[in-house]
């Protein structure tokens, strides 16, 4: 975690992305007023809804980049890549089983991923680090359901989902695949969550 904290600290910042979320206000010298803030953040809200999509990163990410301090947001991300890490490797099942494999994991995550070379840019990771999360934890709730309410699944699957909208067809490819192949999982918590 520390690693991939330091990572994200020593990307210069606003880069990419982050200038189309802070420019949402012509607002380029942060800290800004309350005004100014309230007013980029409803600017952006309104464009996402009108011209880009409804993922909730894109609609808050510009009132995250202001109100939340750099370097906290820079921690929670570390913590996300550190999560999306163990999660991979516990659903893979090279967690504490194969050091190579292991390995090779944390190479394909950080250096094979389509958006790798622009992992570190805040807006870029709000946006795909966290969908993994989420969607790697949807897919962990749904592979153990002795250890999940269906509650707590579906909360985890329509977040993913929300997130980002490829994580909605992941998901749904995932459970008609299980559905389909292993008939232990035919069940109605299965049902509810392919609906």
């Amino acid at each position: 975690t520390i690693a991939f904290t330091a990572m994200f600290i020593l990307m210069p910042s606003p880069v990419i992305d982050d200038y189309c979320f802070l420019s949402s206000g012509s607002i380029h010298n942060p800290p800004p007023d309350s005004v100014s803030w309230l007013e980029a953040t409803i600017n952006n809200f309104i464009f996402r809804i009108t011209y880009d999509n409804g993922r909730i990163p894109n609609l808050i990410l510009t009132g995250a980049l202001f109100a939340v301090p750099g370097w906290l947001f820079c921690i929670g991300l570390g913590i996300c890549m550190l999560l999306m890490i163990y999660l991979a490797a516990r659903i893979s099942g090279v967690w504490c089983r194969s050091l190579t494999g292991f390995a090779i994991l944390v190479f394909g995550i950080v250096i094979c991923l389509p958006w790798h070379d622009y992992m570190f840019v805040k807006a870029v990771a709000t946006n795909y680090l966290v969908t993994s999360v989420l969607l790697l934890m949807s897919t962990w709730l749904i592979l153990h359901p002795r250890t999940s309410s269906t509650a707590l699944t579906l909360t985890f699957v329509l977040l993913a989902s929300l997130w980002h909208e490829m994580a909605m067809a992941g998901i749904a490819a995932g459970v008609i695949g299980l559905v389909l192949v292993f008939p232990q999982y035919r069940t109605r918590r299965m049902a509810y969550i392919a609906a």
